[in-house]
């Protein structure tokens, strides 16, 4: 409430006086401005993700017949995860082979047919169109071969789709079939990740882009793994910033020895912000108030002219030296008619340019050291 109404009368007169303490009232807390004689920090929260992660589909029609691996599975690469019926597509690969070999017969044919005819030109027992005419046949029989190795080729090849493979070592993320469910192209089988390598997605506000550099480093803390910290790279900073939050992403990436970080564990980041700390100074985090449109302020606490401050004079020069318990009684009188000391505070724009802990690193004018703000 006291915090709401200076800011009002702040609107409208340029200082405000207020005391630390009103009869009736609540008391005006006030921190510290301290100097910052560090490098500002920012405090950053995001989740993991699987450094690579596939959906692996259908690429033939038909019914799985097996199903291999279940959800949380290990994989290697290469190792067979699901199949679809082979049978007919082996089937197609013998029709192929066979009339290669038929081609290849051919090829041979056509290659002794040539040879004689050359033979019996050069002893002028044939003429040279039924040469030429050989030569042409073998050239057809040959062009058939390669089509016919081609059709075996790609038989083969469509033999093996029927066969879903790990496309790398990892682990079955999820399984979207079952055995005997009819499979048609393009249909997700299996959800599949590299967890060898992990990637921390981060969300930072738009105003710190050119102060977070690819390539620094920072430290994590995982809330599934307390205590423990992880050192990761900054790899990317997407150029791209959210119209709603008006945020940007960042990447990190770190090892994952022995698989203990998972995808979706929540992340907490302390990145260390590029810029000098010339001008900045540490203030209480609620100290600051923030708009809607992201600027930031606080007010000043200036303690007023017209407050003398110091203990109360006595009004006699009666002699005060006596026992323990009345000095003990002057003491609590003298406190009680002690002056609240005076302020009038200033409404005074910042930036906040990182935190530590507790406290915010801000950037704005008169805020000296060993001054004071307004907390509540």
């Amino acid at each position: 409430m006291v915090r709401c109404l200076i800011h009002a009368l702040a609107l409208v007169l340029p200082y405000v006086a207020v005391s630390a303490a009103s009869a009736g009232q609540a008391r005006v807390a006030l921190g510290a401005i301290e100097a910052v004689e560090q490098q500002p920090e920012l405090m950053l929260t995001g989740e993991l993700q699987a450094l690579r992660r596939s959906v692996l589909s259908a690429e033939v029609a038909g019914p799985a017949d097996q199903v291999l691996v279940e959800r949380g599975d290990h994989i290697e690469a290469g190792s067979v995860l699901a199949g679809i019926r082979r049978q007919p597509a082996q089937f197609v690969v013998r029709a192929a082979r066979g009339r290669a070999a038929q081609a290849t017969a051919d090829v041979d044919r056509a290659a002794i047919n040539e040879r004689r005819l050359g033979r019996l030109l050069q002893r002028k027992a044939a003429s040279q169109d039924e040469y030429d005419a050989a030569q042409v046949e073998l050239n057809k029989a040959r062009a058939i071969y390669s089509t016919r190795r081609a059709e075996v080729e790609l038989a083969v090849d469509q033999l093996a789709r029927h066969s879903l493979l790990a496309p790398y070592t990892g682990v079955v993320i999820d399984r979207h079939v079952e055995e005997g469910q009819w499979l048609d192209v393009g249909d997700p089988c299996f959800t599949v990740a590299d967890l060898s390598r992990v990637r921390a997605v981060l969300t930072a506000p738009q105003q710190f882009f050119e102060r977070i550099r690819v390539g620094g480093e920072a430290i994590l803390h995982i809330e599934a793994l307390p205590g423990e910290a992880f050192q990761a790279l900054i790899t990317r900073k997407l150029p791209q910033v959210n119209r709603q939050g008006r945020s940007f992403e960042i990447w990190l990436e770190l090892a994952n020895e022995g698989q203990r970080l998972v995808a979706g564990f929540s992340v907490r980041a302390q990145l260390a912000l590029a810029g000098a700390v010339e001008g900045l100074a540490k203030v209480p985090r609620d100290a600051v108030l923030r708009a809607p449109d992201g600027s930031a302020w606080l007010w000043l606490a200036e303690l007023s002219s017209d407050f003398t401050g110091g203990a109360p004079q006595s009004e006699s020069g009666a002699d005060h030296r006596s026992g323990p318990v009345e000095e003990e009684g002057r003491k609590r009188d003298a406190e009680s008619t002690a002056p609240e000391p005076s302020y009038r505070v200033r409404k005074v724009v910042v930036e906040v340019v990182g935190a530590a802990g507790r406290d915010l690193m801000v950037r704005g004018e008169d805020l000296a050291p060993g001054g004071l703000t307004v907390v509540r």
